[in-house]
């Protein structure tokens, strides 16, 4: 039997289907393209609007510690002869010569016509106060290794500088006489040290309400019990050391001095390098730079300009252009 030729309907079919995926497939592909195209123009919006930015500045950041002192100084008081009415004739504050007068005691009871007055000589050159607390004797520079640091500390602590009353008793300090030509010393018990304060090193001292650093030595550092005595010395110090005997500074413990940046914006890689990411018109810049030190939330760094508009959250960056990256090793490194 003869055969009938084939209609040929299939293989159209078949040829349009291939047609229809095809072009499903390029379709496809093209909005894989846009979609992918549009994520990461959003991505990129979404990043760049994150960005926190800081400008880096010249300084120096401090880390200090509250310490609490005993205040050492070369003195002596005068004590009242006997009992009357102190009439004080330099005024406070005031350096006297030596054997000049510094007080005059009019004693109580005296008839008239007798000689009721004694005089108050100081017995060297030095400044006067009128608040001594009858430790002047007691604590001096050169017998403080003597004595006990509990007993130190408590005697200060416990001290009474003399009021304003002109009223006297016999043998009660009235005057302090202090050489303020020689070193201060601030004596304190602390339960450890930082590691820069050694023997012969400088301490930055910063006294309540002021800005301006005194700088002290540290003159006497050793172990006791669980911690350690430590003795300050001041050279040049000014009145407001001449009444306390206890005081409260605030002692610089570590200084970094450079371009101060935010500590999150550094980047630790995995070569042990260090960077930041600085904004430069529209495109962000790979930094390496040199961290000198960190303290509490920002760090010292070198390596960049005064002004640089560094990224302070570097995270968002990776969604940016990946000319601008560096893979991290961590963010903030502890320092």
């Amino acid at each position: 039997m003869a055969a009938f030729p084939s209609s040929g309907l299939p293989q159209k079919r078949r040829g349009s289907r291939l047609k229809k995926l095809f072009r499903g497939l390029l379709w496809g592909s093209l909005l894989l393209f846009l979609l992918y195209q549009g994520i990461g123009r959003l991505l990129f919006f979404i990043a760049w609007q994150a960005l926190e930015i800081q400008q880096a500045t010249a300084g120096r950041i401090e880390k200090t510690v509250s310490l609490e002192a005993v205040v050492v100084r070369e003195e002596t008081f005068l004590a009242a002869p006997a009992d009357g009415t102190l009439t004080r004739i330099i005024p406070e504050g005031e350096r006297v010569a030596a054997e000049a007068t510094v007080a005059r005691v009019e004693l109580a009871g005296v008839a008239a016509g007798e000689v009721g007055v004694r005089e108050l000589k100081a017995p060297f050159a030095g400044q006067v106060c009128y608040h001594p607390d009858g430790l002047e004797k007691v604590l001096q520079p050169p017998g403080l290794d003597n004595l006990d640091p509990l007993e130190v500390i408590s005697l200060a602590r416990r001290a009474r500088p003399r009021g304003e009353e002109r009223e006297v008793r016999a043998g009660v300090p009235v005057v302090r006489l202090v050489n303020n030509l020689q070193p201060l010393f601030l004596y304190a018990v602390l339960p450890d040290v930082p590691p820069a304060w050694e023997e012969k090193k400088r301490v930055g001292l910063r006294a309540p309400g002021e800005e301006e650093l005194l700088w002290a030595r540290v003159d006497r550092l050793y172990s006791w019990g669980d911690g350690y005595v430590l003795v300050l010395r001041i050279d040049k110090w000014g009145s407001r050391w001449l009444h306390p005997r206890v005081v409260t500074v605030e002692a610089v413990a570590e200084s970094y001095a450079g371009m101060v940046v935010p500590r999150t914006a550094l980047v630790l890689l995995e070569d042990g390098s260090a960077g930041v990411y600085c904004v430069v018109g529209r495109d962000v810049k790979w930094r390496q730079v040199e961290i000198v030190g960190a303290v509490g939330e920002r760090a010292a760094v070198r390596g960049i300009q005064e002004g640089a508009e560094v990224v302070a959250n570097p995270y968002w960056v990776r969604f940016l252009t990946r000319k601008s990256r560096r893979e991290p090793a961590g963010f903030a490194p502890d320092l």
